[in-house]
């Protein structure tokens, strides 16, 4: 850009080859790096807050890298490669020790040997996998390996034709689908040997205060020259006094730094009338400067409002999805026909003289049935969120026919209430709130972080569903930490702001509070009077009661008092229930009598599945978080046993950083003799208790003396599972960790790594773990990325989520089939409720000559071939067919003859389908294909004219056409038109 351009070109002149620089105040010294930009790749030591330096170092330069002790080895791998523009380090990363790199270089056309590759990556430390979703994983596929290298800003896939590189192509992860070609690249592999970061810095041009053991080429000393520059002041939201200081800057360049496009509309909103010359630049700084030498005025987020903003300009982030491994040797398995039975492989059988891969299923008194592949589409993962394991079905159709019928039943019955419910909902007459105004913009503004995507729509959902006179009743899902409350905070302000009232309803004190200090800082500097009714505030209740009822509360937050008959709200216009499925039954039938005409926005954090949500369009508005805040990064997680030397260290490592730590033990009874083993483990970390059957008092105390780092490590039962937001506390500790359900292992995780620091979770099992507990702790400890509520959720905690969101009745009805059954017959009752017409695909069979099978060879994992055989099975049109097509030969390589049969047998069955077909097969000379349609003579004559050697019979109302092999496709075509 060409402000930029123009800095630059100021700061390079007034610089001069100066080697001794007094920087002005901060952001001086990342101007006066800039100034150095052509000297890149440059390293910065600063004596300021780095995490600060590196978000404000994104607005000067592409390439910033941070050195933390998290990210030793990636960065490492970084600066072997040169490939950044400035380095950021703090004094104490000088002692460091950097490992260092190996590079293997690949050339398109060069020989590698695929052993000697594979001998280098396990030694560097990369770790082998099924499939490579992130930095430092490969995998190994017959001639083809695919590899993130710590270097590498996506991952490689590599090709091999005998031992030459016939294709280098990077992917992406998400998809596993390459994205760009490459003639040549360098691998860094990390080597066992390491050097001192000094050492390694030799070759690059430094900047920074000397010391002893960091010479550098740009000494910062207060003896040395300064650039004429002046730091923005910061103005405190005091636009008056903002708008007189613009006056003062005739003939200046104005510029205004703001995050996002929403954020710049915003601010001309505020500005545009009086000072229309003023430029924004769509990007993050801390802080602004002024330059009078060039007449140039820099001014931020924060200088004008007083909130620095932690984020940076991003794009929708993209969480990798993994496919479905539902097909699990031991794993229950539903057939649409026969009902529940226990997964036992892959099995290679021989049908007709024809070799073919059949999925083996077995039955109560070990009756067994196989399942060729490709009827794999009417089988299903059996998940119910229970912890009992199922009865598996006998062999008997009717019985099972039976249980589906009068699940279907209740169904119907079922979604004709949703209907009535929302038809209910659209007739009744609520309050419709103004548009967006100046002050919501303010607040919008005042929000410490960057909005997701995600966050960013379900706002403008409420906001648009408050403004219409049918009153709202949205139910808000996401991942722990991913925004709700900003969302409700949003949602309550916009009631206040018209005089009316709103209740946030929390299922536990702990929550409650939470919510009030969050409440309590982010609109302190509005007119806005909040209150706490729970049994932290019994001795004000009186009074708070008063203001309730006089109007003078403006937004109340509570437990369950809050449906006490004695609340009387003088005018009600938002009601927020958080963690809804947590309550009783009849707290909920108390939630419905309140919501008679005013807007209800139900939040919670167990996440609603993708397909349940599209089952409920229409039906029920749902808004669901899943993109992580920027910044957020996955939560190291440890299985570990009760080792006091690891335990120590977790917990050092944390205070030590100046944060705290969360010790779960979830036994009252035993939770002083775990203090007192703390005690003597880390003597010098300051413990306090707290749990459930404390005193109020008491438990209120303890709870804000940690909050105010009075103690260094909280041991307490699972009271912290919900809504605690303590961005300090990044460390958590879950004793017995197998006794825990895997939704409230994924919740207490959820309450670390909430800030822009690394989260770290151990988990400490007793003993060997066996059959649920095993899993549980597994899947844990594998789905650790943010956003993996919705992985864990196949196994568990979203199965539970949608039986408690849906009700006790629908999770019977889950159990009693599975989840997914349950939920293609949930959307034919809603289609047939709602007077749509359901149509049913013919069922075609498909015989083709020749083996039906994928070579092992080809796809050595039995999980990666099932995924296929299911994919294939189930395309539904030919231009999938040619996507997967494409796709399997670029993720394994060219394609063998057994795949290009199956996928030829994919395509005439969609052609066959389209066309009316119900039977083709392969035969010698000709494909024998059945129908029931029945042909004009016009019709077999165009026939007869395009397709040389076509042949006709007639019997029991089917036509049988007799169709030359190499024709089937022209004749299918032909047929459908």
């Amino acid at each position: 850009m060409k402000f930029k351009q123009s800095l630059y070109d100021f700061l390079k002149k007034e610089i001069n080859k100066k080697r001794v620089l007094n920087p002005p105040s901060y952001p001086g010294e990342l101007l006066l790096a800039y100034g150095f930009k052509d000297k890149a790749p440059l390293v910065l030591l600063t004596e300021e807050d780095p995490l600060k330096v590196t978000q404000d170092a994104e607005f000067f330069f592409d390439k910033v890298l941070l050195l933390t002790e998290e990210n030793l080895n990636r960065i490492g791998a970084i600066i072997a490669s040169k490939d950044f523009d400035l380095l950021i380090i703090e004094e104490g990363n000088l002692a460091m020790e950097i490992p260092e790199q190996e590079s293997v270089n690949l050339t398109l056309g060069n020989n590698i040997s695929l052993e000697k590759l594979l001998l280098y990556l396990d030694s560097g430390g990369l770790v082998r996998r099924n499939r490579v979703y992130e930095e430092g994983e490969y995998v190994n596929r017959g001639g083809i390996v695919d590899v993130w290298a710590l270097n590498h800003k996506n991952p490689l896939r590599i090709e091999l034709e005998d031992e030459k590189i016939a294709s280098l192509r990077f992917f992406n992860p998400s998809n596993q689908l390459s994205t760009a070609k490459t003639k040549n690249t360098t691998l860094l592999i990390k080597k066992e040997e390491s050097k001192p970061l000094e050492e390694i810095l030799g070759e690059f041009f430094k900047i920074g205060p000397e010391t002893k053991d960091f010479k550098v080429d740009v000494k910062l000393n207060p003896t040395g020259y300064s650039i004429p520059c002046t730091p923005a002041i910061s103005f405190h939201r005091n636009l008056d006094y903002f708008k007189q200081e613009l006056g003062k800057l005739k003939n200046y360049r104005i510029f205004i730094a703001a995050g996002t496009p929403g954020e710049i509309h915003r601010l001309r909103d505020l500005f545009d009338n009086d000072f229309p010359q003023i430029e924004y630049l769509d990007t993050y700084l801390s802080k602004g400067f002024i330059i009078d030498k060039i007449k140039l005025a820099l001014f931020t987020e924060s200088d004008i409002f007083g909130a620095l903003r932690a984020k940076h300009k991003t794009k929708k982030e993209e969480i990798p999805v993994e496919a479905e491994r539902e097909f699990i040797r031991g794993n229950y398995i539903v057939h649409e026909d026969f009902g529940i039975g226990r997964f036992e492989g892959l099995e290679i059988v021989d049908i007709d003289r024809r070799k073919r891969e059949c999925l083996v299923l077995e039955y109560k008194n070990k009756s067994r049935i196989l399942v060729p592949v490709e009827k794999s589409g009417l089988l299903t993962q059996y998940i119910s969120g229970g912890e009992k394991e199922p009865e598996l079905s006998e062999l008997s159709k009717n019985k099972w026919e039976t249980k589906k019928r009068k699940v279907k039943k209740e169904l119907e019955k079922y979604a004709e209430e949703l209907l009535l419910l929302y038809a209910k909902r659209t007739v009744a007459k609520g309050y419709s709130y103004a548009k967006v105004n100046s002050l919501i913009s303010e607040l919008e503004l005042s929000f410490p972080f960057q909005e997701t995507n995600d966050q960013e729509e379900a706002i403008n959902k409420v906001y648009t569903d408050m403004e219409k006179t049918k009153p709202m009743d949205r139910l808000l899902c996401g991942e722990v930490g991913f925004g709700k409350t900003e969302v409700a905070l949003r949602t309550a302000f916009k009631a206040a702001i018209e005089s009316k009232q709103s209740a946030i309803i929390t299922p536990t004190t702990l929550l409650a509070e939470q919510h009030y200090r969050t409440f309590k800082e982010r609109l302190k500097k509005f007119p806005i009077n909040i209150e706490l009714l729970s049994r932290f505030t019994k001795k004000k209740e009186k009074e708070i009661l008063e203001k309730i009822r006089a109007g003078k509360c403006d937004i109340i937050i509570g437990t369950h008092m809050l449906l006490n008959k004695r609340i009387d709200f003088k005018d009600l216009g938002v009601l927020i229930i958080d963690e809804e499925q947590r309550f009783g039954v009849r707290q909920k039938e108390k939630l419905k009598e309140l919501r008679t005409n005013i807007d209800v926005l139900s939040m919670s954090a167990t996440p609603i599945p993708r397909t349940l949500q599209f089952s409920l369009l229409g039906i029920r508005d749902l808004s669901v978080i899943q993109t992580p805040p920027h910044g957020r990064r996955d939560v190291v997680t440890n299985v570990i046993h009760w080792d006091e030397r690891k335990i120590k260290d977790a917990i050092l490592r944390e205070t030590e950083r100046g944060g705290q730590v969360f010790f779960v033990h979830n036994r009252v009874s035993s939770i002083e003799s775990v203090r007192k083993k703390l005690e003597k483990i880390i003597p010098e970390v300051r413990i306090i208790v707290g749990h459930g059957q404390l005193s109020t008092e008491i438990l209120e105390k303890r709870m804000t003396d940690f909050l105010n780092h009075k103690y260094d490590l909280l041991l307490s039962t699972a009271i912290i599972e919900s809504g605690l937001d303590l961005p300090n506390v990044n460390t958590i500790i879950i004793d017995k960790a197998e006794n825990f359900g895997l939704a409230d292992l994924h919740q207490l995780r959820g309450r670390v790594g909430r800030s822009l620091r690394q989260g770290f979770c151990y988990l400490i099992i007793s003993g060997e773990l066996k059959g649920k507990a095993r899993e549980r702790i597994s899947t844990i400890k594998t789905y650790s990325q943010l956003g993996s509520g919705f992985k864990i959720s196949l196994k568990d905690l979203e199965i539970r989520g949608a039986g408690e969101i849906l009700g006790k009745e629908q999770h019977g009805h889950i159990a009693t089939i599975g989840y997914k059954l349950y939920l293609k017959i949930l959307n034919e009752a809603i289609k047939k409720a709602k007077g749509e017409t359901i149509i049913e695909k013919p069922e075609v069979e498909v015989f083709l000559q020749g083996s039906f099978y994928i070579p092992k060879s080809y796809i050595p994992e039995e999980d990666d071939r099932i995924e296929l055989y299911r994919r294939i099975s189930s395309v539904e049109n030919l231009p999938e067919v040619e996507k997967l097509e494409n796709e399997i030969k670029d993720r394994f390589g060219e394609t063998p003859p057994n795949v290009i049969r199956i996928l030829k047998w994919a395509r005439i069955k969609i052609l066959a389908e389209a066309s009316e077909i119900t039977k083709i097969e392969e035969g010698i000379k000709y494909f024998s294909c059945e129908t029931k349609k029945t042909l004009s003579k016009s019709q077999i004559e165009k026939l007869i004219s395009t397709i040389d050697g076509i042949k006709f019979s007639y019997k029991d109302k089917t036509l049988t056409v007799l169709v030359p092999r190499d024709s089937v496709f022209e004749f299918l075509e032909t047929f459908n038109k």
